[in-house]
This record gives C-alpha cells, sequence and structure tokens, in this order.
C-alpha cells in the first residue's frame, strides 16, 4: 500500500527543489551567454542581479499555491497516526507553512501601513516598488489596493477548511 501524506508531500518537495533548480541554472546560462558575449550585457540584468529576489517570491508563491493541499494532508495525518516520524513531519510541515505565509500577510499589512504613513495609498508601495511586488505581491495582487489585508482572512478560512476536511473524515454531514 502507499502513504497518501508522505507521497503527497514528497512530490511537494521535490516540486520545490525543481523549481529551485531550474532558477539556479537559468541564472547560470545567462551569466554565462553574457560573459562569452552571446548575449548583450544588459540582458536579463535585472533577474541576474536580483535573482534571490526572484527564488523568494517563486518559494512564496509555491507556498501559497501548496497551501491548501499540505494543510490537509498534515492535518489528516494526524487523525491517521501512521507514525511518529510521519506526525512529526506533518507538525513541521504545516506549522513551517502557516508561519511563513502569516509572517508574509503581516509584512504585506506593515509595508501598507507604511505606505498610507507616507503616501497616503496603500498602493504607492504596493504596486510601484518592484522588489515588493516581486517578493511579496503573489498575497496581495488579486485584491484591491485597499483591501491588501484580505489575505489574512483568506489564509485563516483555508485552514479552517482544510481542519473540516481532515477531521471531519468520519462524519460526512459536518463536511457537507
Amino acid at each position: 500500500t502507499t502513504n497518501l501524506f508522505m507521497t503527497g508531500l514528497a512530490f511537494f518537495y521535490f516540486f520545490v527543489l525543481f523549481t529551485v533548480l531550474v532558477v539556479i541554472i537559468l541564472k547560470t546560462v545567462f551569466d554565462l551567454c553574457a560573459k562569452k558575449g552571446w548575449i548583450g550585457p544588459e540582458k536579463f540584468l535585472e533577474f541576474r542581479n536580483g535573482w534571490l529576489t526572484v527564488v523568494k517570491g517563486i518559494l512564496f508563491r509555491i507556498v501559497l499555491i501548496g497551501f491548501p493541499q499540505i494543510c490537509i494532508l498534515c492535518f489528516w495525518e494526524f487523525t491517521q497516526a501512521d507514525s511518529p516520524a510521519e506526525i512529526v513531519l506533518a507538525a513541521v510541515f504545516s506549522a513551517g507553512m502557516i508561519a511563513t505565509l502569516t509572517w508574509g500577510a503581516c509584512k504585506v499589512i506593515r509595508i501598507a501601513r507604511r505606505s498610507i504613513a507616507m503616501h497616503r495609498n496603500p498602493a504607492y508601495i504596493l504596486f510601484s516598488d518592484p522588489q515588493t511586488l516581486n517578493k511579496w505581491g503573489f498575497l496581495y495582487i488579486q485584491f484591491r489596493a485597499s483591501a491588501y489585508y484580505f489575505i489574512a482572512p483568506v489564509l485563516c478560512y483555508t485552514v479552517i477548511k482544510a481542519m473540516l476536511v481532515s477531521f471531519g473524515q468520519n462524519n460526512g454531514t459536518a463536511q457537507a
């Protein structure tokens, strides 16, 4: 038999590693091509200089995309208790992802409040600063500028929904 939790976790982990490797390979190839003169030295300069910010932004996006699935699998593993090591993995991954996205949401809210204090508009720093947009934009880009904070209720809703799905496996009425 297969273990759904470990399979899902392994796929997520390998997808993250694969994505980081692709970005590192692209940066190396672009640097090599610029050094050899195959492309102009100004081509992809922003990516080559700020590739760490790009990697962080990509990793945050992957965490946000995989957040519902990993939460469901981790919380479900608490009910299955296949092994103590898997419970530790479930606790670490769920706590890590929740902490990471909570920290990102708090960072966006702090940036927006600073923008309101300085420019009387949350959109000024959130949408005009390329580093902020590349690193944190995935958390607020789908909302109006004035609703920058709405990522916090969305993340809470996702955790509650994952808990209902995971812990309510034996109660179809509660899940419905």
